[in-house]
């Protein structure tokens, strides 16, 4: 009898970055079989579902609350990780509102039980992310809109998805989207999201090949 184990990958980066944005094409592509869950969107369903109130600014709540709201959110991804590979769009450390504070953004019981195979960073020129969350006041207009806390709070995630990487044994590969040039220099460029899908895949793939065993 063959036995698999879905892979289970968290992709985390500084809010901004754009990762969310890069999962679409693995989000909206049925025929991939890969379950992307944001993990900050979860939280609103909860949220939502307990209060009635709607859009309540997860970087406002209450630590105490936050924990509350995660530890469920995180108990409904693992029962979900047993029946397809599971990519999960969250951060490892948000930056409260206003304080700057950073906190866990899975308490970090759940990590050992989610089993995670894997994490990737997205990161980016720290100039870019903060133009994007200053573009757009709604999602990002209660956050400090600094450069050089962009470029630390950067700092501290990765450091963060070592420290997870070493205590959990998962692996760790950094995305580096500055990689990709805008050669000529259009205004309007993207970073190709069917590129770093490709390799999100490949590495899905790569840990269900290892995880299938006799």
């Amino acid at each position: 009898m063959t036995l698999e184990r879905h892979p289970r990958i968290m992709v985390t980066g500084v809010s901004g970055v754009g990762k969310t944005h890069l999962l679409e094409p693995l989000r909206d592509d049925p025929k991939l079989s890969v379950n992307v869950i944001g993990f900050g969107n979860s939280m609103s369903d909860v949220l939502r579902k307990a209060t009635g109130a709607a859009d309540t600014p997860l970087s406002s709540l209450p630590l105490e609350t936050r924990q509350i709201v995660q530890r469920r959110v995180a108990r409904e991804i693992e029962a979900l990780a047993d029946e397809q590979p599971i990519i999960i769009d969250g951060h490892l450390l948000v930056e409260q509102a206003a304080t700057g504070f950073r906190v866990p953004g899975i308490p970090g019981e759940h990590y050992q039980s989610l089993d995670l195979d894997g994490i990737i960073q997205i990161v980016d020129d720290p100039q870019r992310i903060l133009d994007r969350r200053m573009r757009d006041q709604r999602r990002y207009g209660d956050r400090i809109n600094d450069l050089d806390f962009v470029k630390e709070f950067q700092s501290d995630i990765r450091l963060a998805c070592i420290t997870y990487s070493i205590l959990f044994g998962c692996f760790f590969v950094v995305f580096d989207l500055r990689k990709f040039e805008n050669i000529n220099d259009d205004p309007n460029w993207q970073v190709p999201r069917d590129k770093i899908a490709e390799q999100i895949i490949g590495i899905v793939q790569s840990i269900k090949n290892e995880k299938t065993y006799s």
